[in-house]
């Protein structure tokens, strides 16, 4: 039999998630709450990017984050091989740059004067700004990629890409209420997903073969 023609088929499924898939299912859940908490942390202590322990929670939370991001761009794996390839680096890249802000925060709580951030140099712009910027992308580009894929909740998935929208909104120019709120909107976006992960329940794509008008038994 030829087979003519390869649906991508979207079907609710259940299955018994493995030891891995629950550590990424988790980590959709940890991620958003250690970012939130770190947050806390830097609102109630010297302010953004200047608390010591703000920054500590920071690194464990991109920590988390880059095993969230995994788990995200594996959903859209079948459906968009290529936008999660990209997505996955983009992704990778804002960890990076997550974890190095989260560092600079311990070092300028310590001494503002040896803090990256403080320096106009190329290394402070490729350690930290430019990885920087590729985070809030790579969360808007999942969001809207899960959302037009059906893999996940719609809501839950442009939840995802409003809260992409407003990291940078918040960070940037350091408005404290706005980055809490930022952090809340990740929250709720995340954890349903992180939890249909977790126990085993998603929406994926499979590849069925479709015979059309043209193919022939043999």
């Amino acid at each position: 039999m030829e087979v003519s023609l390869v649906r991508c088929l979207m079907t609710d499924m259940t299955e018994s998630p493995s030891p891995r898939t629950r550590v990424l299912g988790g980590a959709m859940i940890a991620a958003p709450v250690l970012t939130l908490a770190s947050t806390l942390a830097y609102t109630a202590g010297d302010g953004m990017g200047a608390d010591p322990v703000g920054g500590s929670v920071q690194v464990y939370a991109f920590v988390a984050t880059s095993l969230a991001i995994v788990g995200l761009t594996r959903l859209l794996e079948a459906p968009l091989p290529r936008v999660s390839a990209v997505l996955t680096i983009l992704g990778m890249l804002g960890v990076a740059g997550g974890v190095a802000f989260g560092i600079d925060s311990i070092v300028y709580a310590d001494d503002p004067v040896a803090a990256l951030s403080e320096q106009e140099s190329a290394a402070a712009g490729l350690a930290l700004f430019l990885p920087g910027i590729t985070y809030p992308l790579a969360l808007i580009g999942i969001g809207l990629s899960l959302a037009m894929t059906g893999v996940t909740a719609r809501w839950s998935a442009l939840t995802l890409a409003l809260g992409g929208l407003l990291f940078p909104m918040s960070r940037i120019p350091g408005i404290e209420p706005l980055a809490v709120i930022a952090d809340v909107v990740l929250l709720v976006g995340l954890a349903p997903i992180g939890w249909s992960v977790l126990t085993g329940r998603w929406r994926t794509a499979r590849a069925v073969a479709a015979p059309s008008s043209g193919w022939a038994a043999a």
